[in-house]
């Protein structure tokens, strides 16, 4: 469109448009803030006194409390459709002027049956290539969320890092509190980041499951520790039938249809119990989730499934939703050819279920999954913290400081090297994978490995989840954490790298 991204951030949308394509626009931007999905095509000028045809779709952008924030606006380049479509429509103008004169000539009307034919040919063809150019818009979306997800991740990483560090620190009660629902909030942001990120991915087909064998229990036991706070919370019971069954899968995509699936059960069902379990068919197993909710009307089950739906069923802890879970939910056991079903009675309650390949048993023990681990203390432990945010800096220094950690900083590899100079004892390196001037902090910690003449225990931190970053860091011996860092998993890092590290010691 020729504009300059950094000199329009933070202006008026009617001082960067014209007049006229602002007043063209209007309407639909004030329906859009007023929370209705908008649709609508639009003539775009192009080089050379041509056109081009959009197809611009205003989506509102709702906060959990109804209130609309804004809306997202995306264009789709619909030139070849429409010029298809104006060809499509002459073509059958002047055909049947061509037919009305030469209907007694059946030559004739045979040689406008075989242009006709070419036409329609024709225009397969180019509605092939439309596709195909949508198609590659789709991934191009997929790689913005991806950039857009790592560049908003960033403050939140900090954000949520000063707050365990304040958590760590306040004493009164309604501090706490305090402190709880701001940590709450960020995780909140956190969670839509990722789940938006995730919709993405798995739209544009990048997300590939990683299928695996593995007994169903290593999934089912953590599921049901998970969500027997939350059940416990709300006075509801939580069963689950247990089961030796082994299932063929990805465990992390499948753990996440269930997660979804229990914890709407849970967040809508006012009283009485949840039930999960599985029922055995011929080579299948049905994993089914149970509840004794208000149930859902049959003419809006395919509602739920909705980006952003959620019905208007009351919950007396008035904890709403997203409203992607079980979009999310779908797309996964699409990509997993897992048929989910949903059988509901109005009033009495609601069974989701997915169904799994079933296999055999095997003799090995699955790693899935694996139990908590017990922290040891961090008191003394002197760490070097790599990365080129200021405010990340601060806030992991805040942070490691309140584990009674002996902590340095760095911006750069040179700073980190000048800090190796004068201290040389540094137990634990962590960096940002995404430092300044194309360095990586893979690179930092092998030039430290370099100064020093041995292995380090390093973990390189990124808000980039591609299989290729954490291809990278596996190769160069690192362990990998993602962004926003969360503390107990940071802290179970550090100490399995001290671990790991006494072991090889012990050698």
């Amino acid at each position: 469109m020729g504009i300059d991204r950094n000199q329009v951030i933070g202006k008026a949308v009617y001082k960067v448009m014209n007049k006229q394509d602002y007043e063209q626009r209007s309407p639909f931007i004030r329906a859009a803030l007023e929370g209705r999905r908008q649709s609508f095509e639009l003539e775009l000028p192009g080089k050379n006194r041509s056109f081009h045809y959009a197809l611009v779709t205003y989506t509102p952008h709702l906060a959990e409390t109804g209130e609309v924030l804004g809306f997202f606006a995306l264009y789709q380049d619909i030139t070849e459709r429409r010029l298809i479509e104006i060809a499509l429509q002459e073509t059958n103008e002047n055909l049947e002027e061509r037919v009305r004169e030469r209907t007694l000539a059946l030559s004739e009307l045979n040689t406008a049956l075989f242009k006709e034919n070419q036409v329609r040919a024709k225009a397969e063809e180019d509605m092939r290539l439309a596709k195909q150019q949508a198609e590659e818009a789709n991934s191009s979306k997929t790689r913005f969320l991806a950039a857009a997800s790592h560049d908003l991740l960033q403050p939140l990483n900090a954000a949520r890092l000063f707050t365990s560090a304040l958590a760590n620190q306040v004493k009164e009660p309604e501090l706490q509190k305090t402190t709880s629902h701001i940590d709450n909030s960020l995780k909140a942001a956190e969670e839509l980041l990722s789940t938006l990120l995730d919709i993405s991915k798995l739209d544009a087909g990048a997300l590939q499951p990683k299928i695996s064998h593995f007994p169903l229990k290593d999934l089912l036991n953590p599921l049901k520790a998970e969500f027997s706070v939350m059940a416990s919370n709300r006075q509801l019971e939580l069963r689950r039938v247990k089961t030796k069954a082994w299932v063929k899968s990805d465990p992390q995509m499948l753990r996440r249809i269930l997660q979804n699936f229990l914890s709407n059960a849970l967040r809508y069902t006012g009283e009485g119990k949840v039930l999960i379990g599985c029922r055995y068919l011929k080579d299948a197993l049905r994993i089914e989730v149970w509840d004794t909710g208000p149930g859902i009307p049959e003419s809006r089950i395919t509602e739920i499934f909705q980006e952003f739906r959620r019905l208007d069923t009351p919950d007396k802890h008035n904890e709403k939703g997203l409203g992607l879970g079980l979009s999310i939910a779908e797309r996964m056991s699409k990509v997993l050819n897992h048929p989910i079903q949903v059988s509901s009675t109005y009033g009495k309650g609601t069974v989701f279920s997915v169904t799994v390949p079933k296999v055999a048993a095997e003799k090995t023990t699955s790693n899935f999954l694996p139990g908590r681990r017990n922290f040891n203390t961090l008191e003394g432990l002197k760490v070097l913290c790599i990365d080129n945010e200021p405010l990340i800096l601060e806030g992991m220094q805040a942070l490691l400081q309140g584990w009674k950690c002996e902590v340095s900083t760095a911006a750069s590899q040179q700073q980190a090297l000048a800090v190796i100079e004068q201290e040389k004892t540094t137990e634990v390196y962590l960096a940002d994978y995404h430092l300044n001037d194309n360095r990586t902090g893979i690179m930092a910690l092998k030039a430290i490995e370099a100064y020093l003449g041995e292995s380090i225990s390093g973990i390189i931190i990124t808000a980039d989840r591609t299989d290729e970053i954490a291809e990278e860091v596996s190769d160069a011996g690192f362990l990998l954490l993602h962004k926003p860092v969360k503390p107990a998993a940071l802290r179970a890092m550090i100490t399995r790298v001290l671990q790991t590290r006494k072991r090889l010691q012990a050698k």
